[in-house]
This record gives structure tokens, sequence and C-alpha cells, in this order.
């Protein structure tokens, strides 16, 4: 619960779109001295329009490792961009061109480069109630979805 509603802001404002169907799975693999605790909760949506996003919540990461809760993949039919932490380090995965570092244009401050300074604490990190309502009540069917 307190990782997916993060997950579900940014398909959501990438798309434009609202969840039409979610599902998930959740479990405690690492923390299993906390009895209620959900360690992992990977999910899917379909959007309107057939937008499928695939959710991977989870808090399996090693505290040690640079990426440890920083990080953020979106998949797309044409490649994917990876933000991996430390820093502004954004990639860019296509079939016509592979990996390239690209750097977020930052004026003026577009959606995904507000999402990724906020991630950094560094962007505006304002949601409408609007947004902040659609996303739990997202992240609360796919909990339902989970728990049933």
């Amino acid at each position: 619960m307190d990782l997916g509603c993060h997950n579900m802001d940014l398909p959501r404002r990438l798309t434009g779109r609202e969840p039409a169907e979610t599902t998930a799975k959740m479990s405690n693999r690492r923390f299993t001295d906390l009895a209620s605790f959900h360690d992992n909760a990977p999910g899917f949506c379909r959007f309107e329009g057939g937008v499928a996003v695939h959710l991977e919540q989870n808090w399996l990461h090693p505290a040690a490792s640079r990426l440890s809760g920083d990080r953020c993949t979106v998949v797309g039919t044409e490649g994917t961009l990876e933000y991996r932490g430390s820093g502004s380090l954004l990639t860019l995965t296509t079939f016509a061109r592979g990996d390239e570092t690209i750097t977020p244009d930052h004026s003026p401050v577009g959606l995904l480069d507000d999402f990724l300074r906020t991630l950094r604490s560094e962007g505006s990190g304002n949601l409408s109630t609007a947004e902040t309502l659609a996303s739990t009540r997202a992240t609360l069917i796919a909990h339902e979805s989970a728990v049933t």
C-alpha cells in the first residue's frame, strides 16, 4: 500500500487514462518477522484504451544498494525508459538506437522531469486531490485483489 500508490501515479499521468482493470498478489519474503507486513506486491493494470501496465513494488533490494528505493522503469512497445537514482541517470533504450543516457529538458518543467525531480526531493511533488484519490482508489482495488 505504501509504494503502490506512487507506482499508480506515473502511468496515470503518462497515459492520461484511468485503470479499467487491476489485479495484484502480495507476500512477505524478506521481513518475515513482521507478521502483517507485505514486502512485495506485483500488480497488473489494464487502462482505458488497452494500455497495459505491470506494477512492481517491493522492499526487497539490499539496503546497501545505491538503487534501493530509488528506481522506476517504464516499458513501452518501442523500448524502455529507466530511472536508477544516484543523481539523474535516465536511460532510454529503443530497438532502433539501443541504450542512450538522456538528460530531461528542464525548461519548461515537463511531467516526467517533474516526477523524476520529485523522486529526488527537488520537484514540485504536487498532485491534485483528485489525482491522489484516483491513484489511491486504484491501489486499494489492487490490494483487495491481492487479499482475495
